[in-house]
């Protein structure tokens, strides 16, 4: 610790004694404390974020089976012949028959959960090594 070499460099002026333990234990309790805290905070996080994701699967499903992007695509799989004579049409029919909202909806809780279950796993030491944890 830097704040160790500080105190250990200071000569010129007498220290009660222990005092350097009291603050060393002082500053560990208090990075605990906080560690705590962001474990709390970020395994809320994560199980909303794991809500928002199953909500958003469930939207996202409704979305593409009453969209009738699923009968295009299938026309496309089974009659080749009809989907290269008329690909054009069939590509510009497929897209406009995705569900723009529910994917982008999908997506987002997707990198939403990821994004919270890495944060949450650095502060609880799941999931990464102790150097990762450290350098980040």
């Amino acid at each position: 610790m830097d704040l160790r070499k500080l105190f250990q460099q200071n000569t010129t002026t007498p220290l009660p004694s222990n005092m350097l333990e009291r603050v060393m234990f002082r500053i560990e309790m208090e990075i605990q404390k906080r560690a705590q805290k962001q474990r709390y905070i970020w395994g809320i996080v994560s199980i909303s974020s794991l809500f928002a994701f199953i909500g958003s699967c469930i939207y996202a499903f409704e979305a593409f089976s009453t969209s009738g992007f699923g009968n295009y695509f299938s026309l496309m799989l089974s009659d080749s012949s009809s989907a290269l004579l008329f690909w054009r049409q069939l590509g510009l029919s497929l897209i406009e028959s995705l569900p723009v909202v529910g994917v982008i909806l999908l997506l987002a809780s997707i990198s939403l959960l990821l994004w919270s279950i890495r944060r949450f796993s650095k502060y609880t030491g799941t999931f990464a090594s102790q150097a990762a944890i450290q350098t980040a």
